[in-house]
């Protein structure tokens, strides 16, 4: 099994960090990934005296002076690791997600080349639960391609209704999620439970919360551009629909050519109807600087 490549030490790096309710409701965590480590912390509160502050120490005595005056002790946050979980492949990307009727927050976790897994925390067995897996990895997607520079990408809908992954650098996987998850309205399931009140429903009899995945069509026909070298996408707030924000470059170029061939990067918005699968175009921008490589989604008050 280790004949070719055995890890020695587990990773110490951090490429990815988000705050979800990963046991329960009731408190926050902090979720980090770093090859193909997971690690849960649990943030502390640790209320901390003006008198013990170093004065060398700009971020500390910044945040004692911006504290009440009154008051002679604010907090600080610690960190404490409460498990660790070790996976069979590289995490590229990490968001989470909750659904309906949920008692914990899931993790999309992305793979390469383009896989997708959705786990969740189980407390019967203290490990991690699989509630989906998606496989993306057809030759159709790859065009030819044996080798890919960017690594699969995944972005949440603020509001939990779906979710985008973007693999290859230009296919866009859309992901629905369900928003009521019930018992299915079997007949013969509920002449059975009328007979025997202890019978509980299967996990077949349940619906998933997460819906069959589809590609999203981006041909040059419908949006009159060609969307492609796609470098991030992300899902915008205060929207009635989900949109998708599309940051993509169709006519690539480099530093020594920025004198002929400077503002090439584009961003386009779809709004997604997740059910009739139709995605019109609401607004784009052009000619953006050539070296723009990520977009960040701000809320109100200030977005």
């Amino acid at each position: 099994m280790y004949a070719i490549c055995k890890t020695v030490h587990p990773s110490t790096q951090v490429e990815h960090s988000i705050c979800c309710h990963f046991y329960n409701y009731s408190e926050k965590n902090l979720v980090t990934a770093g090859l193909n480590q997971l690690k849960v912390y649990r943030l502390i509160n640790v209320p901390i005296s003006s008198k013990d502050v170093n004065v060398n120490d700009p971020i500390t005595r910044k945040t004692v002076l911006n504290h009440s005056e009154d008051d002679d002790s604010c907090d600080n946050i610690k960190l404490e690791c409460l498990q660790t979980f070790t996976l069979n492949a590289n995490i590229e990307s990490l968001k989470s997600v909750s659904f309906v009727a949920a008692n914990r927050d899931c993790l999309l976790l992305a793979f390469n080349d383009a896989k997708l897994s959705v786990v969740e925390y189980d407390p019967s067995t203290h490990d991690l639960k699989t509630i989906s897996m998606h496989y993306f990895e057809d030759d159709d997607m790859k065009s030819g391609y044996t080798t890919h520079v960017r690594p699969p990408l995944v972005c949440v809908d603020p509001e939990n209704r779906c979710a985008a992954m973007l693999v290859y650098n230009k296919n866009i996987i859309i992901i629905p999620f369900r928003k009521d998850v019930v018992v299915e309205d079997n007949q013969d399931s509920l002449f059975l439970s009328s007979l025997n009140s202890q019978i509980t429903p299967s996990v077949n009899q349940k619906k998933l919360p997460v819906l069959p995945s589809y590609k999203l069509i981006l041909n040059q026909e419908q949006y009159g551009v060609n969307i492609t070298n796609v470098l991030d996408i992300q899902f915008l707030h205060n929207y009635y629909e989900p949109t998708l924000m599309i940051l993509y470059e169709p006519v690539q170029t480099w530093p020594g050519r920025i004198a002929v061939r400077q503002d090439t990067v584009s961003m386009i918005t779809l709004s997604l109807d997740v059910h009739q699968r139709v995605h019109p175009h609401i607004w784009s921008m052009n000619n953006l600087p050539f070296n723009t490589f990520a977009a960040l989604p701000i809320p109100k008050p200030i977005g």
